[in-house]
């Protein structure tokens, strides 16, 4: 039946904390950039939209502009990350279910989802939307690897194919997040060695596809900022996000440092406080 389904419990488990979330939580941006980032999104620097946010992949901007023009109106940056939240706890919660039996993986997945929903869906930030992705994708990855061994072919690249797609969707968000999950995701195949060989050529094509996919991602989005436009920014921001973010590094090193090189310390010292005040 599907009322016991793995993935109806699991859906219906995040529609419960989703909702109670909404009803009695304050959703608000967990990090700043993502406000920048959403208004840049809605065309705040012009009178159009415009994709280059910086920091997340303009692969997202492109996703969402035909909802800004059919609905202006309304944010879908924000909605846009509320969703993959939801999607990446509700395959979590489907492969906890699967794999523990629908009563005690239910248990399991209502108390993960409680542990998380507030911090993911209240203070929503694009890293951890990364995270979240690339951790389904993986959790998926893992399924598909140890659940479909006597299934056909098409069952067994299903669940892999869609994993692909959500830890794509993770290095979309944000790469380095993307990228500090792949680790995990090289030990489950070395410990699952003897499933891995069973199924080497699904293996071999959901690898190739997620190398292609996040290689054509980085190609475009670094396409979109070689004009002079865009350039010169993207150059500051190396240095904008060490001064801006960083709080442990030594000022009067750096002060000294510029100096020798002939760059006035007294412009570091602007673009410090400067930067305090902002951050």
């Amino acid at each position: 039946m599907m009322l016991k389904h793995p993935f109806f419990i699991a859906f219906l488990i995040n529609v419960f904390f989703f909702i109670l979330c909404q009803s009695f939580g304050l959703a608000v941006f967990g990090a700043i950039d993502d406000f920048f980032m959403a208004r840049i999104l809605e065309g705040v620097y012009g009178s159009d939209y415009n994709v280059h946010m910086t920091f997340v992949n303009v692969i997202y901007g492109y996703v969402l502009l035909p909802l800004y023009h059919m609905f202006p109106n309304v944010g879908w940056y924000y909605i846009g990350e509320k969703l993959e939240v939801f999607a990446s706890f509700t395959i979590i919660s489907y492969v906890i279910i699967k794999h523990l039996g629908n009563r005690w993986g239910s248990v399991l997945s209502m108390l993960f989802v409680a542990a998380f929903a507030s911090d993911f869906y209240l203070t929503l930030q694009f890293t951890q939307c990364a995270t979240v992705l690339t951790a389904a994708g993986i959790a998926l990855f893992i399924h598909g690897l140890i659940s479909t061994e006597n299934k056909g072919k098409f069952q067994q690249m299903v669940p892999l194919i869609i994993s692909v797609c959500f830890m794509f969707w993770g290095s979309v968000m944000r790469l380095e997040a993307f990228l500090m999950g792949i680790p995990f995701l090289m030990v489950v195949i070395v410990l699952q060695f003897k499933k891995t060989l069973s199924q080497k050529r699904n293996v071999a094509v959901a690898l190739t596809m997620l190398i292609i996919l996040v290689s054509g991602g980085i190609v475009l989005n670094k396409s979109e900022y070689t004009s002079p436009e865009y350039k010169k920014y993207m150059d500051f921001q190396g240095p904008r996000a060490v001064l801006g973010d960083g709080r442990t590094y030594d000022d009067q090193a750096v002060y000294e440092d510029l100096e020798e090189l002939g760059y006035s310390g007294k412009d570091f010292a602007m673009l410090k406080n400067y930067s305090k005040a902002l951050f």
